[in-house]
This record gives structure tokens, C-alpha cells and sequence, in this order.
């Protein structure tokens, strides 16, 4: 049961009111829905209030304390107009409160009575937004005219508070002609992204489509269409809407072009039964896996997805090295950058900086013997020998410096190799064959 004070039974119904007055608020809940643009609404700076704004607008906290607490700045909660209206709150005359207890009861009625009746008719639009601002009782369906309407917004759009900017809007959007809402929306570009971002968050994909278009941003329209139809789990449901999404949202023909290439690769997931993935690149990855020995016209060879997708040389060259290069199939790689001759014998071709593969395959943990074979395929000697010493491949190193018939380089390495080692073997029958008349 409620403890009851003194206090309580000598106040009277007016005193009570004061202290009650929330009793009469107009708040919608769908005028005020919350602070979804956390940038410029005030509906979160009254705990940060508390925490750095003393009595009269003075600071309670240090700097240091502000970081501590990891206290956000201000100006990343709400506008600055916004922030004035907060910090003059406490300068504005309330009769009510001031002269609480210093008045006859009777001259409390009339001022609740004078209140009362002012929230039946409406006041100034700026004082309304304020209100909004702080968190106090609000009304906006007293605004009836049209002009009073667009005011109401031009003020919200001034002080720059989101969650007001949002409520007039969507006040607007209940009480005024389609037409006349889409007029003002097209005036409004702020009103107009907080509403589409209102659209967004409900997932509202109708109305959120017909007012990206009504703005003219046709673009943006079907990429939300074409976002949430990628959404849907179910393979057959998603292509029938994505076959229809295309017909009817995407005009421009390089777009167009694209989704109706990701339209081909989820009919090609379906009649393969190869996994869903999410992209050309995951699909060629997995192709490169297990079906790299496939004939080039075979629907599953890596080959032909690459050709009827448009996969340029060096994405298909590298993720064939990674894949093979992971399955330690070393063999395999060869017939990435290697092409055979008419005449016999093998030619490079490859669109992958060399010493690129290299270190990769470095990094893979190839044999010797790969790495060599590689690095042998760098032209520049002075670029060869730096990658060789680059990835600590003593081979490498020892048949560069031959290569470039240095053979006071190869002393010089060989008083650094372990006696006992097989590239210490290497380097004397290398010295053991060369010309003693190369210098360097």
C-alpha cells in the first residue's frame, strides 16, 4: 500500500496537477518514434546532461572525468539550436511553478485553465518544436492549415532534431493529400532522407520504392528492391522476384546487365547442384577445387564459368594458385602460367606480376624446387635476386649470382651457407664450373 505524506492530503488538486501535469499530453506515439537519427536528436542528451551540465549551464565534470566515462561530444548527439533550447530551458518562466505555493488557489485555476485552452489552440510553431525538443507535452493535429504545416516543418528542419524533423513529417504524411506530401517531401531533401530512412528501418519496401522514384532517384529505388529481394532464402522464390525486380526497376542497360548475369548464376547453382555462394569469385574457387580437370566446355569447369562471366585473367590466375597452392597440388599450378609450344617446349604466360606468385607460393610453403623454377622466370636480375633474398631462397640466390656471372657474389654467400647443408654442396660445384675470370 501507498505510504501517504502530510504533504500529500494539504496540496491541493492544482499543486497535485503541477506536479502531474504529463496527465495531459497530446504525444502520439507515432509522432515520436524514438531517436533513429542519433546525430542531430536530443532524446539522448539529457543523461549526458546530467553528467556535464551543471546548475545554470555550468561544467560539474572535468575534462579528464568526460573521458573516463567515455561521455560522447555534444555535437555528435544533437544540433546546436537544439542543444541552446535544452540549456535555456530552466530561463523560461513557468508561472505554474514559480509562484507554486505563493498564489491564492484560485489564481492557480485560472493559470491551469489559461494552459489548458492553450494547448487547444494552436501556438507558434518554433514554440511547438521546442517543446518537442525537451520532451514536453505536444500537439500537432491542431495545426490544420496548409501553410502552418510547411511551417511546422521549416521549424523542425531549423533547429535540426531528428526525432522532430521525423514526427512533423510523418504528421504531414497523415493529414495532407499524397500530392501535396510528395510536393513538400521533393522541397525537403532533409525531411526527405529521414522519412526514406524511416521507410528503410520498417522495411515499408512500397512506399519506400514509389517515394525514392517520386524523387526521381530511380537508382536507388531498385537497389533497395533488388537488396531485399537477395534476402529471400528460397532459391526458386528469390529468382522468380529477381526476374521480375529486373523487368520492372532496372532500365539503365549497364545495370540491367549485372543483376541478369547474377540471375544466370543462380539458374546455373540450380541445374549444376553445385552450393550457393555468394559471388562469381566463390564459384570459381570452388570449380578450381573440385572440378579443375573438366573438359573447357564442361558446365562445371572453371574455364568456361570464367568465360561466361567475364572473369578477367588475373582474378582466375590467382585463385587457381591459391587453390592449388592450398591442396599442395604443385603440379597443377604449371598449367596456370605455362602454354605449350608448336615447336615443343613451354612459354610464361601470365597476367600476375611474377614475383607476386613467388612469395605466394612462398607463403604456401612450396617446395625448393617450385620456388627455383619460379624465380628463374624473373627477367630482371638485379629484381631476381632481390625477391630470392627477400624470401631466404638460398638456390635461388646461388643460381642468380651464376646467372649474372658473379662469382665473387657466390664466394661471398657460400662463407654464409652451413658447411653441411646441400646448398653448400650447391655453391662449390657452381664455383667448381665457372670461369675464374668472372668478376662481377
Amino acid at each position: 500500500m501507498r505510504r501517504e505524506t502530510d504533504d500529500y492530503w494539504t496540496e491541493s488538486d492544482v499543486q497535485k496537477f503541477a506536479k502531474n501535469s504529463e496527465i495531459f499530453s497530446f504525444d502520439n506515439e507515432e509522432e515520436r518514434p524514438g531517436n533513429l537519427f542519433s546525430n542531430t536528436s536530443s532524446s539522448k542528451v539529457h543523461s549526458t546532461l546530467k553528467e556535464v551540465i551543471g546548475t545554470g549551464g555550468t561544467t560539474s565534470v572535468s575534462v579528464s572525468d568526460v573521458k573516463k566515462k567515455h561521455i560522447p561530444d555534444l555535437s555528435e548527439l544533437m544540433s546546436d539550436k537544439s542543444l541552446n533550447i535544452v540549456l535555456e530551458a530552466d530561463q523560461v518562466f513557468d508561472p505554474l511553478v514559480q509562484t507554486k505555493g505563493k498564489i491564492p488557489i484560485e489564481e492557480e485555476v485560472k493559470l491551469i485553465r489559461r494552459q489548458i485552452q492553450n494547448r487547444w489552440d494552436p501556438i507558434e510553431e518554433k514554440s511547438t518544436v521546442q517543446r518537442m525538443v525537451l520532451g514536453q507535452p505536444y500537439s500537432l493535429e491542431l495545426y490544420r492549415t496548409l501553410d502552418r504545416k510547411r511551417n511546422l516543418l521549416n521549424c523542425a528542419i531549423d533547429v535540426g532534431d531528428g526525432s522532430a524533423i521525423l514526427a512533423v513529417t510523418l504528421f504531414l504524411m497523415r493529414t495532407l493529400k499524397k500530392s501535396l506530401f510528395n510536393n513538400i517531401l521533393a522541397n525537403n531533401p532533409i525531411a526527405a532522407n529521414h522519412y526514406i530512412h524511416y521507410l528503410s528501418t520498417r522495411m515499408q519496401i512500397n512506399d519506400l520504392t514509389d517515394t525514392l522514384t517520386m524523387l526521381g532517384r530511380n537508382k536507388d529505388a531498385s537497389m533497395k528492391q533488388f537488396e531485399i529481394t537477395c534476402q529471400i532464402s528460397n532459391t526458386q522464390r528469390q529468382l522468380k522476384r529477381l526476374t521480375s525486380c529486373v523487368q520492372n526497376h532496372f532500365t539503365g542497360d549497364k545495370d540491367r546487365f549485372h543483376v541478369e548475369r547474377f540471375i544466370k548464376l543462380l539458374e546455373w547453382q540450380q541445374t549444376t547442384g553445385a552450393p550457393e555462394v555468394q559471388s562469381v569469385a566463390d564459384c570459381l574457387h570452388y570449380l578450381c577445387k573440385n572440378h579443375w580437370s573438366k573438359a573447357k566446355n564442361d558446365p562445371h569447369s572453371p574455364f568456361l564459368i570464367s568465360q561466361q562471366y567475364g572473369v578477367n585473367e588475373k582474378l582466375f590466375q590467382w585463385t587457381a594458385l591459391v587453390v592449388h597452392a592450398q591442396m599442395k597440388a604443385w603440379g597443377d599450378i604449371d598449367n596456370i602460367f605455362m602454354t605449350k609450344q608448336w615447336l615443343g617446349g613451354s612459354k610464361l604466360k601470365t597476367a600476375l606480376p611474377i614475383e607476386y606468385v613467388v612469395k605466394k607460393l612462398y607463403k604456401l610453403e612450396a617446395p625448393k624446387e617450385t620456388l627455383v623454377s619460379y624465380i628463374r622466370l624473373i627477367d630482371n636480375m638485379d629484381h631476381r635476386l632481390s625477391i630470392a633474398k627477400s624470401i631466404r631462397c638460398d638456390r635461388g640466390i646461388l643460381d642468380t649470382y651464376t646467372a649474372m656471372r658473379d662469382r665473387l657474389g657466390l664466394i661471398s654467400y657460400l662463407a654464409n651457407l652451413d658447411p653441411k647443408s646441400e646448398d653448400y654442396k650447391y655453391a662449390e660445384q657452381l664455383l667448381s664450373s665457372t670461369p675464374t675470370k668472372w668478376k662481377n
